[in-house]
């Protein structure tokens, strides 16, 4: 009884990062090191043409590596590229990998997508209540009606990951911000959370 799916939530890192030993992030750089390998440098190479993408794999396969090497690739090109995941601990991960990149100049950000429409909102002086019951399931929805960056600040590739537990206003304010720009979307069914979210039919 109760709220499982927000203990659940909260148990995966959505809201916390988990406690790290040193072991696990020496193993976990060490992993980072490694080449990509040939699959994978074939979807980066095609990527070179494809403006707009859905790239579905299995757990394991690669997509978030995919997903950071192609929105640092075309950051370094001096595109001005976002990735946008659904969990907290993820965003913050990858936009650490990103440090290096942005210390040179490149234009590229992780994000977690509600928190993103948060800062869209609080940037454009709008009013967010993070406490009320309906906030965060509405903020994504309220960020692509009230709070775009101006054209020129958008990103020119939007690069969604975890993709299978975006929910209907999170889409709204991905294909606001990738209108007439980059998108590639990354998703593995077999891990989605929420029966009733899928990719808009359009996409």
């Amino acid at each position: 009884p109760g709220d499982w799916i927000g203990c659940l939530t909260g148990l995966w890192g959505e809201t916390w990062v988990p406690s790290i030993s040193l072991r696990s992030r020496a193993d976990d750089a060490a992993e980072r090191l490694l080449a990509l390998d040939n699959d994978q440098l074939r979807v980066l190479d095609f990527a070179g043409e494809i403006t707009r993408a859905v790239v579905v794999g299995g757990a394991g396969s690669g997509k978030t590596v995919v997903a950071r090497e192609l929105a640092v690739r075309r950051a370094r090109q001096g595109q001005r590229a976002l990735y946008a995941c659904f969990t907290d601990a993820l965003a913050r991960e990858v936009d650490a990998a990103f440090a290096d990149d942005r210390a040179a100049g490149a234009k590229v950000q992780a994000v977690s997508i509600q928190r993103h429409a948060r800062d869209l909102l609080v940037a454009k002086g709008q009013p967010c209540k993070c406490d009320e019951k309906d906030f965060w399931s509405e903020v994504s929805l309220r960020a692509a009606c009230e709070a775009l960056p101006a054209p020129d600040e958008r990103p020119d590739l939007v690069v969604v990951d975890e993709a299978q537990d975006f929910a209907s206003g999170d889409w709204e304010l991905v294909q606001a911000l990738s209108d007439g720009r980059g998108l590639w979307v990354m998703l593995d069914e077999n891990q989605r959370f929420w029966d009733e979210r899928k990719l808009p039919a359009g996409l």
